[in-house]
């Protein structure tokens, strides 16, 4: 059995009582029923261990990450052309903690006036208020939902990676980005911490 992990635990606020139930519930099972079990990170196995007890035998695997364009030959035709920039493609949910992002990067464009923050996948309503709020919005593009090749090659292309979430159990953006020899700002997981220490800034988690 895969386990990916068990953030509806730590924040219940962003998940449904009966997604919470279902999820709580099918774990439960697998701890008892299971053969086997396959986590993405130590970190997730601790996690789940600490809630669930041993399973009858597990292991970790981290996620195999597989590069689907950013090659010097793609040629990348959205995003800025002649300023630096940060990415941050990835989805929107609470837990990635928008606001804590965009607080962060408005710190660093002070210092940084051309920099500009790019993101990909879905605009939500909360984005837009969000943003509102940021001091730094016009420095902020959505380029909404690309081809593969294409946000790799905006990856490919940015000056840093930056990803402020709150709960991780991989972080596959961060690691398609650690590949392409991107630098990372993340915020202070023990998954981050586990994964790229050797290539990224740690940021304590800030809120907006």
């Amino acid at each position: 059995f895969p386990s990916h992990d068990i953030m509806f635990k730590h924040f219940p606020e962003y998940v449904s009582p009966a997604k919470q139930y279902i999820l709580d519930l099918s774990y439960r099972i697998v701890t008892r029923f299971a053969h086997g079990v396959i986590f993405i990170s130590k970190d997730s196995e601790r996690d789940f261990i600490n809630t669930y007890g041993e399973p009858r035998a597990y292991t970790t695997i981290y996620n195999p990450v597989v590069l689907k364009g950013g090659s010097a030959d793609i040629v990348r035709t959205v995003g800025p052309k002649d300023r630096p920039y940060v990415i941050a493609n990835f989805h929107y949910y609470p837990h990635k903690n928008l606001p804590g992002l965009l607080r962060v990067f408005a710190y660093i464009q002070q210092r940084w006036p051309e920099l500009q923050l790019v993101f990909t996948g879905n605009r939500t309503s909360e984005f837009d208020a969000a943003l509102a709020e940021c001091p730094a919005r016009q420095h902020v593009s959505h380029l909404g939902y690309l081809p593969k090749e294409q946000v790799m090659a905006v990856v490919r292309d940015a000056t840093f990676f930056m990803s402020m979430s709150q709960f991780e159990g991989f972080n596959m953006s961060a690691a398609e980005a650690a590949l392409q020899g991107k630098p990372l700002v993340l915020s202070r997981l023990p998954v981050h911490e586990e994964l790229f220490s050797d290539c990224a800034f740690f940021v304590d988690i800030v809120t907006g």
